[in-house]
């Protein structure tokens, strides 16, 4: 992990959306929220694997990243919402996710990337929506991150 990538999580979540959500090249990910370290590494693997994420962010930040897909909500169904903390400073009532914005694209899985806060990320606790997997994901990061090592080291 550093300020400009996050591969660690990410690997994780794209695993654990392509085997108990759908699989990752057929995913419709969108990600909500400003540029972060989380959200580049999404970009990052989308071009590395070929498959696409909408973005839906604040229009200032569009500008700092031309080499991202910014959208607005996209429209029809999604089959996960990604979220990330704000960076300290910016204010995120106003782009905080909200359960009538996931009814609306379809009631989604919801990865909110730890620590969310309610009332930044996210305006609701996102324990009681049915579709949050937030938990269930990062079990998973343990078993990712030693695949990743044994990877490298060619076990």
């Amino acid at each position: 992990m550093s300020g400009d990538g996050h591969p660690c999580e990410v690997l994780t979540d794209a695993y654990y959306v392509d085997t108990a959500v759908t699989p990752l090249e057929r995913a419709r990910v969108c990600l909500w929220g400003p540029p972060t370290n989380v959200f580049r590494s999404w970009h990052e693997l989308a071009r590395v694997l070929g498959f696409t994420v909408a973005h839906v962010c604040e229009a200032r930040f569009h500008e700092c990243k031309p080499n991202v897909l910014f959208s607005e909500v996209p429209p029809g169904a999604v089959d996960v919402v990604i979220t990330d903390a704000w960076p300290q400073g910016l204010d995120a009532k106003a782009w905080s996710l909200s359960r009538q914005q996931l009814e609306e694209i379809g009631n989604p899985r919801l990865l909110p990337t730890p620590p969310f806060k309610v009332g930044g990320e996210l305006d609701f606790d996102p324990v009681d929506y049915a579709g949050f997997c937030g938990y269930a994901q990062k079990e998973l990061l343990v078993p990712v991150q030693k695949a990743i090592v044994r990877y490298v080291f060619g076990a």
